[in-house]
């Protein structure tokens, strides 16, 4: 080693800012609904002729719990792939919840039909997704926020992962609002249409979170100081 390398690496070393780690996955998450849960909960109390009751049923509760399990999980997966190193196969994380959501309310949508031969006006429902994309706004933002942080370098299963996180809790949020929607409105406006966007949201993932946004950040930082 030459007397200019080593103290081409000396120079590097005094100029080197200590790097602080990320917290870990599921507490990030957990910061993520800690922020997004009061917002929800102010969404309920603004919104005109939000409900006052809920439905005391098993199956409101189930999609419920599924829909918020399934936002939690997709959010500590989505952290999770911001870490180098981190394995594809956490995107199968949210499956279990995400499966049960679907079919609670799929099954709604079965004894409904049953029950009176046809589906609901759906059409008149329409104002359901400006209303779970109002609920689903703030908390999308924070989470992108949070993951440009890390090192998205698969950016689009990333962003995969954060539009679920934000459908799930958005959704979460949104039924205590349209708590008596009918299981057809419910599928149509809240699940269908949510996930549509969320795809179109995912191919743009190189865009919305990207390592290279990431590195730009960091060296302009580095360069102000």
């Amino acid at each position: 080693m030459t007397r200019n390398t080593t103290q081409f690496i000396r120079e590097l070393a005094q100029a080197a800012t200590p790097v602080r780690r990320l917290p870990a996955p599921w507490l990030r998450a957990s910061l993520w609904c800690s922020l997004a849960l009061p917002y929800l909960a102010l969404v309920w109390l603004l919104w005109p002729k939000a409900h006052a009751s809920i439905p005391a049923t098993g199956s409101f509760a189930l999609e419920q719990v599924a829909a918020l399990a399934t936002a939690v999980i997709a959010a500590i997966a989505a952290f999770a792939t911001v870490i180098p190193g981190s394995s594809k196969k956490i995107a199968l994380a949210p499956v279990v919840p995400l499966a049960v959501w679907i079919a609670t309310v799929a099954t709604r949508c079965a004894h409904e039909w049953s029950g009176v031969g046809h589906l609901p006006p759906l059409l008149v429902h329409c104002a359901c997704l400006p209303a779970t994309l109002v609920a689903g706004g703030l908390p999308a933002i924070v989470i992108v926020a949070m993951l440009r942080r890390g090192a998205p370098l698969m950016p689009h299963l990333t962003t995969a992962l954060a539009a679920l996180a934000t459908a799930g809790i958005a959704n979460f949020g949104i039924r205590f609002v349209h708590a008596f929607d009918s299981g057809a409105v419910v599928l149509v406006w809240h699940l269908l249409a949510v996930f549509g966007i969320a795809l179109v949201l995912t191919a743009l993932g190189d865009r919305i979170v990207s390592w290279r946004h990431t590195l730009a950040a960091s060296t302009a930082s580095t360069v102000g100081r």
